[in-house]
Order: C-alpha cells, then sequence, then structure tokens
C-alpha cells in the first residue's frame, strides 16, 4: 500500500489544466436542481444517446419520495421525461433509489427501497424511455422483495449479456445485524430461480456480535460469474470485502478464500464502487479514516481475488489530498486504462466535490487537474459526488449533491480536457445597396449578395458573448457557416468566387421603419440623413458608407482587402456554406482588432450571381462555431 500527500488549492489554481469544466454544459459547466425539500442524488449513469439520467430521493415535506430525472447533452432537463424531465414516485413513507442502469433498448432500471409499510423492502423498478413505470415489468413495473420479511436495501444494480438483472445490498437478519443480500431477475422483474435460493442468497462476512454487512457494488464478468464489493464491522473497526459468485449464485471458490477477500487500509474503511478492467482486474475505491480525518484509497485485485502488486504499493493506493477529509465515492476505468474517481476534498471552510485521476499503475496523472486532482465547488457551501461517468466523446460527466439554501440540491457538472466546440448566432446581420444607402433591410430573412443592384450582406456576432464563453482560450479554429436560401444560378459554367472581408469600421442596423422588404429593425450603412429618414431615429453613429469605409479618409474601404476566404459559388448550389475565419476570430478575442463582422461581397461584382442566406431573424440564421482550447 502506497499513500500519498498534497495539498491542493483548488481549481481557482488551475492555469493549464488538461480537465476543465466544459462551458457548453449547464451554466459555466455545472446544473443544480432543486426539489421543494431536502434531496439526495444516490446514482447517474448515460444513455446511448449521450442523455443524462440519475436517481435518488427528495422530502416531501412528510417522507422522501423516488425522483428520477433525465437531462439532455446540454445539461437542461429533458421534458420529454416524466414531467418537465422528473419521475417522482412515492409508495407511501420514506423511499430512496441509490442506482440506476439503461438497457440496450433505453428503458430505465432503478433500484433501491421503497417503504409502504413499516418495513423498507428490497425494489427494483424498469421505466419506458419516456417515464412512465414499464407494466411489463414485474408486478405493475415493481419487483420487491422482503427477504424473510425483514428490512432491507439495494445498493447496486447490474444487467447481464442475457438481459437478467443483478442486485446487491442487505438485508435484516431479525438479529439486530446486516447479511449481504444479492437477486437475480429475468428480464421480465420475475426472480430468477436457479439462482441461490428463490433467486436470491445471503451471505454473512462479519464474526463480530453485532456484525454489518453491505453490499454496495455488483459487477458481472464475462463468464457470468457476479462480484460484490462491500463493507463490514469488523469487532471495533470497518473492513471492506469482495464476493465472488458463480452463475447459480454458490460462492466461487476458485476466487480468494472460499468466494471471498477481506482487506483493511486504514482504520475505518468505506466500500463504495466496483469497475472490471477489460482484462478482468477488479478495481475498487471508497474512503478510509484514522489515522487522520479521512482519505481516498483505489485497490486492484487479480482475477483471483489477489492484489495487483503492478498497482501502487502491494496493489493499493491513499492519497491524502489536503488536511481535511476527503474520500471518494465512484469511479470510471478509461479507454486507455487511467482511472477516474470522484467524492469529496475538505477545503478548510467547506466541502468541495473533486475527480481525481491515477494511472494505471496507480500513480497520480499529474496532467489531470492540479497535480491528478479538479477540485469543482458546486456550491458556497458543502457538496458531493456520488456518481462518475465518461462519454463516448471523453468528457466526463459527475453528479452529486450541492448545498443551496438551506437544503440539499441534486448537482451535476462535466469535465472536458477539450478541445471545447462554441457555437453563436448572429447578433447583426442585413444587406445593403449602393443605389439605395439608406434602405432598411435588416428586418428581412435573407441577405442577399449579387451583381445586380450591387448588393452586399454584412454579419456581426457578440463579442461579449464570446469572451464570457471563451476568455483568454486559444482559438484553435473558426467557421462562419451561412445557409444558402435562394439561388439565382447565374454562376456561369464553373462558378463564381464569393468572399468574406473583415469590416473595418462600425456599423449598426438601424431602427427606422422605411424598407420596402419589411419593417422593423434594419441596417444603416450610410450616415447620411435624408428626407427619407430625417423623422426616424436611426443610430448612424461610426456606420460605414458604401465604398469609403472611414469617415474622413475616402481612400481606405470599410472591408479589408484581400478577404479573409472565399468560396466558389455554382448554380444549383444549396444548403451551408462554411468560412475559414480563425485568423479574425483570434484577434478579436485576444483584442488585436476590433470585432465588427464580415462582409459578404463577390469579388467580381461586374459579373452575374446572386445568392442569399438566411438571416438571424429566420429558422437559418448565421453561425460562428469555434473550436477552442482553455
Amino acid at each position: 500500500m502506497i499513500t500519498l500527500s498534497m495539498t491542493l488549492t483548488g481549481i481557482g489554481a488551475v492555469t493549464a489544466a488538461a480537465a476543465e469544466l466544459d462551458p457548453t454544459f449547464g451554466v459555466g459547466g455545472k446544473i443544480t436542481t432543486s426539489f421543494e425539500g431536502n434531496a439526495y442524488l444516490g446514482g447517474m449513469t448515460l444513455q446511448a444517446d449521450g442523455k443524462i439520467v440519475a436517481v435518488g430521493n427528495a422530502f416531501n415535506g412528510t417522507d422522501t419520495d423516488w425522483r428520477i430525472a433525465r437531462y439532455g447533452a446540454d445539461g437542461a432537463l429533458d421534458a420529454s421525461f416524466g414531467t418537465a424531465g422528473i419521475v417522482t414516485a412515492d409508495f407511501g413513507g420514506d423511499d430512496n433509489l441509490d442506482t440506476v442502469a439503461v438497457q440496450p433498448d433505453g428503458k430505465i432500471l432503478v433500484g433501491g427501497y421503497s417503504r409502504p409499510t413499516g418495513t423498507a423492502r428490497w425494489t427494483v423498478a424498469r421505466y419506458n424511455t419516456n417515464g412512465t413505470i414499464d407494466t411489463g415489468f414485474g408486478s405493475s413495473g415493481i419487483a420487491a422483495t422482503l427477504f424473510s420479511g425483514m428490512s432491507s436495501n439495494l445498493l447496486g444494480i447490474a444487467r447481464q449479456p442475457d438481459g437478467k438483472i443483478v442486485a446487491t445490498g442487505y438485508t435484516n437478519t431479525g438479529a439486530g445485524h446486516d447479511d449481504v443480500a444479492v437477486a437475480r431477475y429475468h428480464n421480465d422483474g420475475s426472480p430468477d430461480l436457479g439462482f441461490g435460493s428463490s433467486g436470491f442468497v445471503t451471505t454473512p462476512i462479519s464474526t463480530s456480535p453485532t456484525p454489518n454487512d453491505r453490499g454496495n457494488a455488483i459487477a458481472v464478468q464475462p463468464d457470468g460469474k457476479l462480484v460484490v464489493f462491500g463493507d463490514f464491522d469488523a469487532s471495533g473497526h470497518d473492513d471492506v470485502f469482495l464476493l465472488r459468485y458463480n452463475a447459480n449464485g454458490t460462492l466461487d471458490t476458485g476466487f480468494g478464500s472460499g468466494g471471498r477477500i477481506t482487506d483493511s487500509f486504514l482504520t475505518h474503511n468505506g466500500a463504495r464502487d466496483l469497475k472490471l478492467q477489460a482484462d478482468g482486474k477488479i478495481v475498487v475505491t471508497g474512503g478510509a479514516v484514522i489515522p487522520g480525518p479521512g482519505d481516498t484509497y483505489i485497490a486492484r485485485y487479480g482475477i483471483n481475488g489477489a492484489p495487483d502488486t503492478g498497482f501502487g504499493s502491494g496493489g493499493s493506493v491513499i492519497t491524502s489530498f489536503s488536511a481535511d477529509a476527503d474520500s471518494s465515492n465512484a469511479l470510471a476505468i478509461r479507454p486507455d486504462g487511467k482511472i477516474l474517481v470522484a467524492g469529496y476534498e475538505g477545503t478548510g471552510s467547506a466541502q468541495d466535490s473533486a475527480v481525481r485521476q491515477f494511472n494505471p499503475d496507480g500513480t497520480l496523472d499529474t496532467s489531470f487537474g492540479t497535480n491528478g486532482s479538479l477540485v469543482i465547488p458546486l456550491s458556497s457551501a458543502d457538496d458531493n459526488l456520488s456518481a462518475i461517468a465518461e462519454q463516448q466523446d471523453g468528457k466526463i460527466v459527475v453528479a452529486g449533491a450541492a448545498h443551496e439554501g438551506a437544503s440539499n440540491a441534486w448537482a451535476l457538472a462535466r469535465l472536458s480536457e477539450g478541445p471545447f466546440s462554441s457555437e453563436f448566432t448572429a447578433s447583426a446581420d442585413t444587406y445593403v445597396r449602393s443605389g439605395q444607402a439608406n434602405k432598411n433591410e435588416g428586418s428581412a430573412a435573407l441577405m442577399v449578395v449579387r451583381a445586380s443592384g450591387d448588393n452586399r450582406s454584412v454579419v456581426r456576432f457578440d463579442q461579449a458573448a464570446m469572451e464570457a464563453e471563451i476568455g483568454g482560450g486559444t482559438v484553435l479554429a473558426a467557421k462562419l457557416r451561412l445557409t444558402i436560401t435562394d439561388n439565382g444560378n447565374n454562376w456561369g459554367s464553373s462558378g463564381r468566387p464569393v468572399g468574406v472581408h473583415r469590416v473595418l469600421v462600425d456599423w449598426a442596423e438601424g431602427n427606422g421603419t422605411e424598407s420596402d422588404r419589411g419593417t422593423g429593425s434594419g441596417a444603416t450603412w450610410n450616415c447620411a440623413v435624408d428626407g427619407q429618414i430625417a423623422n426616424q431615429a436611426k443610430n448612424c453613429t461610426g456606420a460605414a458608407e458604401w465604398e469609403m469605409g472611414q469617415p474622413g479618409n475616402p481612400s481606405v474601404h470599410p472591408w479589408a482587402e484581400p478577404p479573409t476566404e472565399t468560396q466558389i459559388i455554382t448554380n444549383n448550389q444549396s444548403g451551408v456554406i462554411e468560412y475559414d475565419v480563425t485568423a479574425d476570430v483570434a484577434e478579436f478575442l485576444d483584442g488585436t482588432n476590433p470585432n465588427f463582422g464580415w462582409l459578404i461581397k463577390k469579388s467580381d461584382e461586374s459579373q452575374n450571381g446572386m445568392i442569399a442566406f438566411g438571416t438571424r431573424e429566420s429558422m437559418t440564421a448565421p453561425r460562428l462555431v469555434i473550436t477552442w482550447m482553455p
């Protein structure tokens, strides 16, 4: 066992972290969901489509009810699920969910306990993809078990490749203590009578006078054997255990000693999560205390249950990230073999959520966060993570609780090692004409580029919005995307170039109503006030003229030459056209050049060719997609 100790200052000290809060998720990478009372988040998982499902409970004023919520990939509650993204189930007494899994067909399995009477019963339920209960599962969607009529609780759930459902937790023996419980169900929720006795087994671990043994997590091996991780009372202190069961529910005597192993890291050890590596090795995590206020541990075992001596020191690692208590509640194994753990870290005045990353050999990955740890304050008070999962794109989703006001709320966050992709919609756009300099075209749903009438278009994106999201990040790529809504099909046999030019002077959308293309806001490109707009409150200050853009300097165009990029427009072309404006956007954000947007015009305005693009007033607004790194 190796012990690592360090003091971390938190996310504010990160200058070039390899993992950051993802600004495209929620608000600044974080979201909270408040209920009518104190709330607890027990588990979280990801759907194949990237949606996030979380489970737990919330106080209703009298007792606690089940809560299930589904979020979109952007962190917003999914309105197609339940009521405004949330499902509530009340069985009469205190009810709770600790674990969740999603089937390949999208149905959602949840596990915990329900209390319709005074006794907590072990409960599995299945919900349809829209959040309604699946009445084809168990009894009206519920598979509940009272082990010998005694109180019991389900803490971990998993699904076998054949569709059967396995779960672990604990049940009271009636003699004042708890034993480990494991159950298996058919896909329809009925007990699998080929497993143990009537579909379940109980296993005592402790030999202390007041034993309490609990299975906290379960995993299915490729050969169908089940691995359970939990903790038990070991006569004055708490230790952890691993059990392995054969497919019929008997203990696998080829694992550890008689199918079980026990381990201890410090005086009191709590079991939290278990995952299997691709090579079959078993990784577990949790918290351990005394000596010290609390530390995180990770341990790895071989397929036969022996400690993996190639991991840490003797198969385990204990990390102390601060002088205050810290712990790990959940883990995930990444495709490259690195191990993520999520929990909390004491910061003196509060308890903040934290994520750590370890290399496959158990050493901290110092390229992650600050020296291997990323502290994520989810509130101004105490918060804690209870679940972690990795998306297919490598982004990391974590979930737990954040203290808000007088009670706890659910909290989720997403981390990314970049690059990030941010999309912005045009804040101003229009087209202008040489012969009608003060025409108001900005309220139209299209902007035109052509030779006839000398039409040019201009578009701009909000500088403050870009700075708020990207800040001092490095721009890797920026694409201006325009959607073709009309094509005059007069571009010649091989097409003609249309370019985007960085605008050098300010321009404004006016607020007059004199347009023959619609009413409402429009552009004022020529600042001259004539009789046509004399009675309109136009904001012309600093606006550019048609040909000579800088007032008092008629030798300078209002746009940059050469163009930032040109694209060949051809007959019958439709869809999205994309311009590379990376250099321009980088200079907008670093302050080298002011952001007046781009002018879109034909390279040779004496030749035929008409093209129209959607505007911000339409369903096909101009968009700017920026790829960047913190």
